[in-house]
């Protein structure tokens, strides 16, 4: 199973134990240069794709903060990692 391979891969440190990183209705928040990291971000869109339904695309947006188009892609190839389109809009 691809979720198995995949997730075998991914690190095996603790990444959301992280008390100032917050997941809610306005995405995940939390600071990019020690807390955000992009290993949790492609974790988190691991998982993401492991709970969405494999109909269609997942639609990635993001600030133009700097962080932001790493952080976009490791949340991008973690939610391909798990089988499903991504289409990133900037």
């Amino acid at each position: 199973m691809i979720a198995n391979s995949i997730s075998s891969n991914l690190p095996k440190e603790n990444l959301v134990s992280r008390a100032s990183v917050k997941f809610g209705t306005d995405g995940i928040r939390g600071n990019a240069s020690n807390e955000l990291t992009p290993a949790l971000a492609m974790q988190a869109g691991f998982w993401l794709g492991t709970l969405l339904q494999k109909e269609g695309p997942v639609i990635i947006g993001r600030d133009s903060r700097e962080s932001g188009s790493i952080l976009s892609e490791a949340i991008s190839a973690g939610v391909n990692s798990a089988g499903l389109e991504i289409w990133d809009i900037g």
